[in-house]
């Protein structure tokens, strides 16, 4: 069985790994493209944070709900994975879990409405969390013990050195352009017009991936029209061996990570990793975004107190794909040919997942019963002009818009929430050419932003 596997970031060697793991009757080539320096994996803040991704605005998404249910089964996941490349689970998973802070006096409706979400979901799904009162700040926490952080650079070089021991696989640092059916398996056509015949394939190269499968002329699926989720973050430092950086010890996070990506702090070696503040745009970006930049060290001042001056800094940006209804694609396109596209922030939290079910699939190995219910909501062929997913992505926004209002002590009335539900249907109808709408999608849309994307 040969395979080729496009894309070398987290979810592509997870995918190896286990393959190799599962058989070892398998050839496998891992198609790395050279241009990675956007690439989410490496500038991932890599928290392991599935409850946490729970705000108010996705609370009662499908797609969120099943997520939370198949929380334990992805820790354990992760435990696995982390003895089998370390032999223990604490040089992959790091820190004393997650805090997840609020000021009980907070202006900002959305962080308290958000913090409640965490703490009922919680509590629905059976999670382990502590809710703490804490009187010398006037503020109020919870505290997730299992959600650790994961230094992803030293995940990606161990998943590489282990892969590239064994004699069955190999590296090639080769751009694909398309994948095409000849009806014997898959030919993958590299940019030089090179073409490698495989019997399966598994694509799931981020952001390039779009571009992968709409040069495909011969996979029987509809255009991909995505867009680009940007995430900011920080990298604090002592260059001066007389400056320590403090220790946090656990993550530290607002309650608003789901639909808006709050502020979260990563104690890594020798630094502190913040993020992400992120956003949607059409087109790839160039250089760092000023004002997520200065909204990051505004939480730094916030939140840890640290005098900043005397730290060097790095700014970080990668790129997390996002599908049209903020749906992944996730699944068998055709037969044999596999796919992981769109995952945003959720790609390296739940890649052990993926590859367990996936890497079972073309094995054909039973998978996990929860992965047939996950692909309901993933699946490249859902109808993307059906009323709910439309709906689904307008209430969302005018819910967001409602919150965004009440931040400012504003409400929104009948003729605001009309206007709202206007713009969200000139989107869907003259922009994205019927296959659904993402509400970050329809600021875009009244900013102007996306009046040329084609």
């Amino acid at each position: 069985m040969n395979i080729a596997i496009i894309g070398s970031g987290v979810i592509g060697l997870s995918i190896a790994t286990e393959l190799s793991r599962l058989s070892e009757n398998i050839r496998l080539t891992i198609f790395s493209d050279s241009n990675c320096n956007r690439s989410a994996s490496r500038a991932s803040g890599a928290m392991i944070n599935i409850a946490s991704e729970v705000d108010f605005i996705n609370r009662s998404h499908p797609l969120t709900y099943l997520k939370l249910d198949r929380y334990i089964e992805n820790i354990s996941l992760w435990n696995d994975l982390s003895y089998y490349l370390f032999k223990d689970r604490y040089s992959l998973l790091r820190g004393e879990g997650t805090e997840v802070k609020c000021r009980k006096d907070s202006l900002n409706e959305l962080e308290l409405l958000s913090f409640d979400s965490i703490f009922s979901a919680a509590e629905e799904f059976k999670i382990n969390c502590q809710y703490h009162n804490n009187d010398n700040d006037d503020s109020k926490s919870l505290f997730l013990p299992d959600e650790k952080s994961v230094d992803s650079l030293l995940l990606l070089d161990r998943l590489s050195f282990l892969l590239n021991s064994y004699e069955n696989i190999k590296f090639e640092s080769l751009s694909v352009s398309s994948v095409n059916n000849d009806n014997l398996g898959w030919e993958v056509v590299l940019v030089n017009n090179k073409s490698i015949h495989f019997d399966y394939v598994v694509l799931c190269a981020g952001s390039f991936s779009e571009k992968i499968l709409n040069n495909s002329i011969s996979i029987d699926n509809p255009k991909v029209k995505s867009f680009y989720g940007v995430g900011s973050a920080l990298k604090l430092y002592s260059e001066l061996p007389y400056v320590k950086l403090p220790k946090i010890g656990r993550i530290l996070r607002t309650p608003n990570r789901g639909g808006t990506c709050g502020i979260h702090f990563v104690e890594r070696d020798n630094s502190i990793y913040i993020g992400a503040s992120s956003f949607i745009n059409p087109y790839p970006i160039t250089g760092s975004r000023s004002s997520s930049v200065l909204n990051l060290f505004n939480g730094v001042n916030d939140f840890l107190k640290i005098d900043i001056e005397k730290l060097s800094c790095e700014v970080i940006t990668g790129f997390r794909p996002v599908t049209g209804d903020a749906c992944p694609l996730i699944g068998e396109l055709q037969n044999n040919f596999y796919c992981i596209y769109g995952t945003k922030r959720d790609g390296l939290t739940w890649a052990p997942y993926y590859s367990f079910n996936i890497a079972r699939e073309i094995l054909n190995m039973t998978p996990m019963a929860s992965w047939g219910e996950l692909k309901k909501y993933c699946h490249p062929y859902r109808d993307y002009n059906s009323a709910g997913t439309i709906e689904h992505c307008s209430n969302s926004y005018i819910l967001s818009k409602k919150y965004e209002a009440l931040q400012h002590n504003k409400s929104l009335n009948d003729d605001d929430i009309n206007e709202l539900s206007n713009i969200a249907k000139i989107v869907h109808e003259e922009y994205y050419q019927g296959k659904g709408i993402y509400p970050e999608l329809i600021n875009m849309y009244f900013f102007g932003h996306i009046n040329n994307y084609q």
